[in-house]
């Protein structure tokens, strides 16, 4: 039986955050500026498990730090546009009454720290939770445990089972079985049998309107 959640975090894009479409935008656009052929969907999708920071040295070689920077660039002057960052369905309602429940909540992201940082402030997400990291803050990203560890030392919380990491993709489900946490997988409706097939998550539901019922159980 799986515990009774006293902390969860939770991935940023695709879990709290639709930025879908805009994060594909900005890889395509590093791509358009480095004069490499575009991303196709499910090119994205294979190389956007891992950070930028883990990332772009494997696919840009010399080029990496030009491509952090014009990556960089592009977000910082779009990713706070309303059409780039829309909450997804029943985030706020949720969050609000975890709080109130007394659940400790944070955020982590293999996101930029600086990004995932603003974009949860501009949301008005930041109340809710004691702490938020991003990608180049722990030793290493998601999927190593390092950095939902961090984020649970700056909550004052010991690891454990009673401890949830919520995500969309296999690196979420990676991270905190390495952590030693409760993985619970929000499908989406995207086909992840395969990922579920191999990892087995604790905890599978389509989205944060179906994960009320499994985090405020009885």
């Amino acid at each position: 039986m799986t515990n009774k959640p006293k902390a969860i975090f939770f991935d940023w894009d695709g879990t709290l955050v639709d930025t879908l479409d805009f994060v594909f935008k900005a890889h395509n656009h590093v791509r358009a500026e480095l004069g490499e052929a575009q991303w196709t969907r499910d090119e994205f999708k294979v190389h956007t498990k891992f950070s930028s920071v883990q990332l772009y040295p494997r696919i840009y070689g010399d080029r990496a730090q030009l491509a952090m920077a014009t990556l960089e660039k592009f977000m910082n002057e779009n990713h706070l546009k309303p059409e780039n960052l829309v909450l997804l369905a029943g985030v706020q309602s949720f969050l609000a009454d975890a709080k109130q429940s007394g659940i400790v909540m944070g955020v982590v992201s293999n996101k930029r720290h600086m990004f995932i940082t603003r974009e949860v402030d501009h949301m008005g997400l930041k109340p809710y939770f004691t702490s938020v990291v991003g990608a180049g803050v722990a030793a290493q990203d998601k999927p190593a445990a390092d950095p939902l560890l961090f984020a649970l030392k700056e909550s004052g919380i010991a690891p454990g089972p009673d401890v949830w990491f919520v995500g969309d993709t296999e690196p979420d489900v990676l991270c905190a079985r390495a952590a030693g946490w409760t993985a619970v997988l929000l499908h989406q409706d995207k086909d992840h049998q395969k990922l579920i097939a191999a990892h087995n998550p604790d905890v599978v539901v389509r989205d944060i309107v179906s994960f009320r019922s499994a985090a405020f159980a009885p």
